[in-house]
């Protein structure tokens, strides 16, 4: 295709669907069309008048039909009565028009591509643009084009159902001992307890400073959903698939991230990651994508071409602010673009996605150094598109003494002359808080897991 000339096979194509819609009007409630897929606009305004008449419950015939486009004014402009004749003597049955409406969006996406595609040209010729602009500007045009999708709807009765199936999966792994989840398995036992796992349909978020264990409560999530039969799709933005690997090896050998990256192994180490190689062989429904620099319909176009093949559910993104965004607006609105993108995809796509996100650097000067939901960078963005946020706390970190108000695993007052729950020193290096910032519909507050150094093993 080198230009937009509308041929005379889309002309004849449009003209198809509207001549089967007037012989059969009922199939107009079927047609994926909006106005602007049609090319020629006395196309575009016979359809308009079509939808306007099925809004309103009315007869769809040439008298309904004249009638209305007279209301908008526009009966001489597409030719009048005489063309609408000739619409209704278009085909001799209706069983093609789902062929020909097909047809006719598929011609409508190719004008959209190849306008946004002269637009790119124009502007990569301008040198006063440089790159990382265009190529945003690019993204922005592919995003937008990957946006015109038809509706997806389903009865409140067919939705009932489904929700029902789910109900009843719950009932029964209850009554097996089991305890059931509404999403996709975090690696952290109290954390599922708490929220019912990574929920589908929305965007997850994990957010902390660094070492506090991001990324050890990513890759727990995707080892224990991938176990789960959820397929995990992994972007680690920041660390190599080298890097990666070796995490895997020390989470599922036990032996520390250190000794394997500097090939210190004794026989036992070896005998160890030789196991932990069969097991990860074996998770071929969790895929690491360790490209940088992707934007955020990137990958969401990655998932959507590997989900059917790998059963994707679960999606983890690490970290956010590592998305190539727009350079051109702040970065509060840059981040707040990412997240939509993210929280879009995960709702048409009912996946989870679990989005890692870095703190400022402002909470380190507080003497309680749990994070908030306002310690998010692009905060107010970020926590209006996120639906559970979970925050990490490691005390040990920072040394010190444990305080009662902060790393005890109890409530009571800091008042108090003594408290039985005092951490022993062992007990606190390997203690990690998980603050349910924001629950969606279920309960805020904190849990406890434990924290391995070595291995940095999360559970």
């Amino acid at each position: 295709m080198n230009n937009l000339a509308i041929t005379d096979a889309i002309r004849d194509a449009e003209a198809s669907v509207l001549g089967g819609c007037l012989l059969r009007p009922a199939v107009l409630r079927d047609l994926e069309l909006e106005v602007e897929d049609f090319a020629d606009h006395r196309h575009k305004v016979v359809f308009m008048a079509m939808r306007n008449l099925e809004a309103n419950s009315g007869a769809i015939d040439v008298v309904t039909l004249e009638n209305e486009i007279q209301q908008l004014g526009k009966l001489d402009a597409v030719g009048g009565i005489a063309f609408l004749g000739e619409l209704a003597l278009r085909v001799p049955t209706t069983d093609n028009v789902h062929a020909y409406a097909k047809l006719v969006r598929d011609w409508h996406l190719r004008r959209r591509v190849y306008l946004a595609a002269g637009a790119i040209v124009r502007l990569a010729e301008d040198m006063t643009i440089n790159g990382e602009e265009l190529l945003a500007e690019l993204t922005q045009r592919a995003s937008e084009i990957d946006g015109l999708k038809p509706d997806a709807v389903s009865s409140i009765g067919d939705l009932a159902r489904r929700r029902f199936a789910d109900i009843e999966r719950f009932a029964r792994e209850q009554a097996a001992g089991k305890r059931p989840l509404s999403g996709a398995p975090t690696g952290v036992t109290s954390l599922d307890a708490k929220t019912g796992g990574w929920q589908f349909g929305i965007v997850n978020l994990i957010a902390a400073r660094p070492g506090m264990g991001k990324s050890a409560l990513a890759m727990a999530t995707a080892d224990a959903s991938s176990a789960a039969g959820f397929g995990a799709h992994v972007f680690t933005l920041e660390d190599s698939w080298h890097a990666y690997t070796d995490r895997g090896f020390a989470r599922s050998s036990g032996v520390s991230q250190t000794k394997i990256r500097r090939a210190e192994l004794e026989r036992e180490d070896i005998a160890a990651v030789t196991h932990a190689l069969v097991r990860m062989v074996q998770r071929t429904n969790w895929l690491v994508d360790d490209r940088g620099s992707l934007s955020a319909i990137e990958i969401v176009r990655a998932v959507r071409r590997a989900a059917t093949k790998n059963g994707t559910r679960v999606v983890v993104v690490d970290y956010l602010n590592l998305v190539r965004r727009s350079p051109r607006i702040s970065e509060n609105e840059a981040l707040g673009q990412l997240m939509q993108t993210f929280a879009e995809a995960a709702k048409a796509d009912d996946m989870a996605y679990v989005v890692l996100a870095q703190l400022n650097r402002d909470l380190e000067k507080r003497v309680d150094k749990r994070p908030t939901l306002p310690d998010l960078r692009g905060s107010g963005e970020i926590e209006e598109k996120c639906k559970l946020a979970v925050g990490l706390y490691r005390g040990a970190y920072y040394g010190g003494k444990p305080r009662r108000d902060v790393d005890y695993e109890c409530d009571c007052p800091e008042a108090a002359k003594v408290c039985a729950h005092t951490p022993s020193l062992e007990d606190w290096e390997t203690q990690v808080q998980l603050l349910i910032m924001k629950g969606g519909n279920g309960p805020t507050g904190r849990v406890w897991g434990t924290w391995d150094g070595p291995t940095t093993r999360i559970s």
